[in-house]
């Protein structure tokens, strides 16, 4: 029901679905040759959603995007939602951003693809998260084309910071990294505190038409 890429050692992952998959899966293999912890999860059957695999391919993973043609007028897009509810309910609190592209027929680019990597690596990093919504429009005001922190633009192609390279880590070792993701993977026996105690409004739970 799903597909994963590169998501066993991932520090950020980009959720996909349908035509995008394509575009994603070829800036992962570009930006794992640079060395940057990257990976990829494309929902093949949204109904009825796969949410415990879901959950269960994203353990261990510090920060998710979800990459989508499609919105919720005035909230989000409905496969975050989905996505969203899916963690929730397997109690897991990681950060999640939504990006929102091709509406009316608009191209979604590489480059805007790796500038989403770029500005959920800085988010991991504990560098960028001020400086990007969690709901972002490509081609409008997301970080692939406004700049974050931790992301430089050269002849209008997004650069792929230091920060979102494997090779720094976030300076972390080896080691710390197996332990923590090991971690992530035992039982939760109750909702975390934060997340019982959030004051962010309700998940749209629209369904896809």
């Amino acid at each position: 029901m799903i597909e994963t890429l590169n998501c066993e050692d991932a520090e950020v992952v980009l959720v996909v679905l349908g035509s995008a998959a394509g575009l994603v899966r070829g800036v992962v293999s570009s930006l794992r040759a640079q060395g940057a912890r990257v990976g990829m999860l494309r929902i093949r059957y949204l109904r009825p959603m796969p949410g415990d695999v879901i959950a269960q391919a994203l353990r261990g993973v510090k920060v998710v995007g979800m990459l989508e043609k499609d919105i919720s007028f005035g909230a989000e897009g409905t496969v975050y939602t989905n996505v969203n509810s899916a963690l929730m309910r397997a109690n897991m609190l990681v950060p999640t951003y939504n990006f929102i592209g091709g509406l009316g027929g608009d191209d979604i680019t590489s480059a805007q693809v790796e500038g989403i990597y770029a500005a959920l690596q800085a988010v991991a990093c504990g560098k960028g998260a001020s400086a990007c919504p969690r709901v972002s429009f490509l081609g409008i005001d997301m970080p692939a084309n406004s700049g974050c922190s931790g992301i430089g633009e050269s002849a209008g192609r997004v650069q792929v910071s230091e920060s979102a390279r494997g090779a720094s880590d976030c300076g972390e070792s080896p080691a710390k990294r197996a332990s923590a993701r090991e971690a992530s993977l035992e039982p939760q026996d109750e909702v975390p505190r934060a997340l019982a105690a959030s004051t962010e409004p309700p998940f749209d739970r629209t369904e896809v038409q």
